[in-house]
Order: structure tokens, then C-alpha cells, then sequence
């Protein structure tokens, strides 16, 4: 719309010029007829129009003049910028806005009965926005600040201890190896607990250990049970079924059965615990040595137990194994260490006690470990 626009305007600019150089000239013509002679100058070139048709051919249309122009630019060395459109299309930094502000106004109305529809405007507050990373930050922030007033508030310090499934040790016994009381829950590492009570007690077979908040510490042991009691040098070591030694404490569910020895039980082997970590000043821990047994040899004693008189204990010899002080006929009797044939042996035991005592001997020790070959043996 706008080039045709233009080409009618330069158009009719063309054809009003032409108009007034054809007025002018023929009113110089009428003049000179007038005066009565003609000068001697070349005749104007008289100007017809022309159609409208070569009109708008011999006009340049607006590419040809963009065309030159570009053409025009580049021949003299500079870089040709052309530009389409007013400013609006051009990239330009529009001003930041400024924060809009929160106004409050406050009606006087009730106040002042002369002036209805009075108010008051109180100082504009600008509206703050917080962005997602801004809150995150802060949260973050709260968080850690928990954290440091949970691990130095005392309410998250191990003021009870509490244990379920003690026979006969106590919390006292317990809690006098761990020493954690005082301490903050955060801080405590319950596997480390788990390994030094094991090793400091024996005679647990399982510990768990669980922190509940705020500040109780709950122990799950369960203890070994003892079968059999072994006195040897005035000491006293406690062993279960498994053959596992512990010392004594307190009072066992059942009775046990007593073995006086003159010596360490056979296939013994020492045990040499070693705690996680020392166990407080003034705690008394056991140095005694611990040795582990053959659980076989346990059953040989508890099979043996059965066919002895009763509140009779055991006696082991190294030489001679397992027997008893046959207090009907006063001597003693060996059965050696292994269960093997132990009803067998036991016959062959009371057919040759009847034979000695019908004879009248009186021997020092009877041994039947070898069952084909028993034997006994007078005073030394």
C-alpha cells in the first residue's frame, strides 16, 4: 500500500510540472506576438505529456534505488545496513521495573463526623518475594541449626539403660563396661558396644543394642546356660553344652554337675579375649583364663552323671579320664574320657567289684577304660 502511494504522488508531481512549463511557454509565445518581432533564440521544445503507462516505466521502482544505494555503499568501502521497519523492532533494554509497594489506607471516618471519606496513608511497604532457592537455603539452614541443639541439648543424653533377658548379671555389670551414660545418643555406635560387652562377658551368647530417642538405651542379651562346673587349684570355671568357659555368677537355674580335676580338662584350648575398648577405672573384670571344650566331652560327662551315686562328684585324672570316690566300697573308679560303651563298661565295673570284694581285696583305683582289658590297682 505504501509503494503505490508513492508512485501516485510522484506521479502527479511529475504531470503538474509539466503542466506549468506548457503555460509558460505558450504565454511567452503570445507575448512576442504581441511586440511584433521574434527573437532570435532557439524555440522552447515543447513538452507533451506522456502516457501514464511510460510513465511509471521510466520511474525507478524502489528496488532499483535500493539496489544502487547498496551498490553505491559497497563500492565505497563500507558495509552496507539496511533497515526495515522503525525502531520498535530493534532490540532495546527496557528500564527494570521497581518493586510494587503495598498500600494501606486507613478511613478517618469514624474518627472525624466532619470530614467523611477522610483517610489516612500510611507509609508504602514494598512486596518481597522469595525465590525456591532462597527458601531451600533457609531450610537447610534450620536443619543444621536442629541438628547442633540436638547433639548438645542434654535431653539427648543416655540418662537410662535398660536390659531384657539378664539371668544373673545385672545392668550395673553392664553399664560398668560400656560407660555411656552421659553421653549423646548421636554419638554412640551400638556394634562397638555389642563387641566389647561379648568379650568382656562370656557368658552372653547374643547382644543387640537399640537407641531409643530420646535417651534410653535398651540391651537384648540372652545368657548361656552352665551344665557343668570344673574345680581345679581352687578356682572354678563354668562351662554350657557348647563347651564355652565363663566364670561363675550368681545363682545357675539348675544344679550343675562338679568335676574335681588334678588337671585341664583334655583338648582344651585357651581363649584370650580382647575388648573393643578399656572398660572404665575401677571396673573389676575377670583375668581369669577362659579355655573352650570339646562338646563331646561334655556329653561323656553328663552321660557319666547319670549312673554315679547321688551328691557324688566327678574326679579326672590325667592318667585314668573320668570317674567317681566309690564310697560303698572305698576306692576309686576310672571310666576313662569317651562314652563309648559306657553302659558295657559300667557291668563289667559291678561284675568285678563283686568278685573283688568276695575275694577280699581291697585295691586303690579300678579302671575300666579299656573294656576288654579292665584292671586295678592296690596302694602305692
Amino acid at each position: 500500500m505504501v509503494d503505490k502511494r508513492e508512485k501516485r504522488s510522484s506521479r502527479t508531481r511529475h504531470y503538474a510540472a509539466e503542466q506549468e512549463v506548457l503555460t509558460l511557454g505558450n504565454a511567452r509565445q503570445r507575448r512576442m506576438r504581441r511586440v511584433g518581432s521574434t527573437p532570435e533564440r532557439k524555440p522552447l521544445p515543447v513538452i507533451t505529456p506522456r502516457p501514464r503507462r511510460q510513465q511509471e516505466e521510466a520511474q525507478p521502482s524502489r528496488a532499483r534505488r535500493e539496489k544502487r544505494i547498496t551498490k553505491a555503499s559497497t563500492s565505497s568501502g563500507t558495509i552496507p545496513v539496511m533497515a526495515r521497519g522503525g525502531m520498535e523492532s530493534m532490540a532495546v533494554k527496557r528500564p527494570r521495573r521497581g518493586q510494587p509497594k503495598r498500600r494501606y489506607d486507613i478511613p478517618l471516618g469514624a474518627l472525624i463526623a466532619d470530614a467523611p471519606g477522610a483517610e489516612v496513608r500510611l507509609p508504602a511497604l514494598p512486596l518481597i518475594k522469595f525465590s525456591w532457592r532462597s527458601v531451600s537455603g533457609l531450610i537447610v539452614l534450620m536443619l543444621l541449626a536442629c541438628l547442633f541443639m540436638a547433639w548438645k541439648s542434654p535431653a539427648f543424653h543416655v540418662s537410662d539403660v535398660q536390659a531384657v533377658g539378664l539371668e544373673r548379671l545385672t545392668v550395673t555389670d553392664l553399664n560398668s563396661v560400656m560407660g555411656v551414660l552421659g553421653d549423646s545418643v548421636f554419638l554412640l555406635s551400638t556394634k562397638e558396644l555389642e563387641q566389647n560387652l561379648m568379650a568382656q562377658f562370656p557368658e552372653l551368647s547374643s547382644v543387640d543394642i537399640q537407641v531409643e530417642l530420646p535417651a534410653t538405651l535398651i540391651i537384648h542379651a540372652t545368657e548361656r546356660k552352665p551344665v557343668l562346673a570344673w574345680m581345679q587349684d581352687s578356682s572354678e570355671l563354668w562351662f554350657d553344652a557348647q563347651g564355652v568357659s565363663f566364670l561363675p555368677r550368681g545363682n545357675p537355674a539348675a544344679s550343675l554337675v562338679r568335676v574335681k580335676a588334678q588337671s585341664t580338662p583334655p583338648g582344651s584350648l585357651p581363649v584370650q579375649a580382647e575388648a573393643a575398648s578399656a572398660p572404665l577405672p575401677g571396673t573389676v573384670i575377670s583375668t581369669a583364663p577362659q579355655m573352650r571344650l570339646d562338646p563331646k566331652f561334655i556329653s561323656a560327662v553328663m552321660a557319666l552323671n547319670t549312673i554315679i551315686p547321688a551328691d557324688t562328684p566327678l574326679l579326672y585324672n590325667t592318667d585314668y579320664g573320668l570317674g567317681w570316690n566309690d564310697k560303698q566300697h572305698g576306692w576309686r573308679v576310672f571310666f576313662g574320657s569317651e562314652t563309648k560303651s559306657i553302659d558295657q563298661k559300667l557291668l563289667v565295673y559291678q561284675e568285678l567289684a563283686s568278685r573283688l570284694e568276695a575275694d577280699g581285696v581291697q585295691p586303690e583305683i579300678i579302671s575300666v577304660e579299656y573294656l576288654h582289658a579292665p584292671y586295678y590297682r592296690m596302694e602305692r
